[in-house]
């Protein structure tokens, strides 16, 4: 039976890598002592003979001298995969990682020297651009993510843009100005419509283009979430079936997006008549 006492006291690096469970580490005080001290530095095994030498230093973390670039970028990746299980993926998201950390630099000042480290050294930039679809992959993805936020925001903000209720009036609702409404809460959307349609000869924006960036955020809204944002198009296919069109015009508006099915419509026309009745 082995004496629990002469176990050795396995240390978080040990016990990240699962070293020191053998049976043979269960020995004499002095035996266990020496592989105690051994798996403690034991993710630093076979990197170079500086190293080694800090093996028996009681300061883990003492600076380690003549080392290459290639041993010290060695040494710490094999740290970070020994001791914390991390690669350099978890290392970089947790540096731009917005909220506040308890280290000595704030995370603005780490976002700043990431920043530093990538955007602004060519050399780490050129592996980037050589992949010709990466770059643009990012933009789209980065202003899609924000756009799409600023989405859900007019859904949950703008009634026009917010899911229909049959008790709901058009009077309340401002329908020629809603377009301001639109460009207030999604800045970047409106920016984005706006340069994109910048005229060649003249770039002033027409009143006629922010009410089309209105209609672009109402088909965007109602494409990303049609529950939830169905006002726009519940009013469009009621006010032209209130002028009497039929169905194949209402159904050619919703295959673009602009109006809901005429099934629906005849079904939110019918429900509004009978509420009408009761008042």
């Amino acid at each position: 039976m082995f004496n629990v006492s002469n176990r050795p006291v396995v240390t978080e690096i040990d016990e990240a890598r699962g070293v020191g469970l053998n049976t043979h580490a269960y020995g004499s005080p002095t035996t266990t002592a020496r592989v105690n001290k051994d798996m403690k530095w034991a993710y630093m095994d076979g990197l170079s003979d500086a190293e080694r030498e800090h093996r028996n230093k009681k300061d883990t973390w003492e600076y380690m001298p003549r080392l290459s670039n290639v041993q010290r970028e060695k040494s710490i990746l094999e740290f970070l995969r020994s001791a914390h299980h991390w690669s350099i993926k978890d290392f970089i998201q947790q540096l731009a990682h917005p909220e506040k950390v308890p280290y000595a630099h704030g995370a603005q000042v780490r976002i700043y020297q990431l920043r530093q480290a990538i955007i602004e050294q060519p050399e780490v930039l050129k592996i980037f651009m050589e992949d010709k679809q990466l770059i643009p992959s990012m933009l789209v993805e980065g202003v899609s993510a924000i756009v799409r936020e600023e989405l859900y925001t007019l859904m949950q903000e703008v009634p026009l843009l917010s899911k229909f209720h049959v008790d709901s009036s058009p009077k309340d609702l401002n329908v020629k100005d809603f377009y301001k409404e639109v460009g207030g809460k999604a800045p970047i959307l409106w920016r984005l419509l706006q340069t994109i349609s910048a005229q060649l000869e003249d770039d002033t924006v027409s009143n006629q283009q922010n009410g089309s960036f209105g209609l672009i955020a109402a088909l965007l809204s109602h494409a990303l979430a049609p529950r939830l944002s169905s006002g726009f198009q519940a009013y469009i296919g009621l006010y032209f079936h209130s002028l009497g069109a039929r169905r194949r015009l209402i159904d050619l508006l919703h295959s673009l997006n602009i109006s809901l099915s005429y099934d629906s419509i005849l079904r939110y026309h019918n429900e509004i008549a009978k509420i009408a009745q009761v008042h």
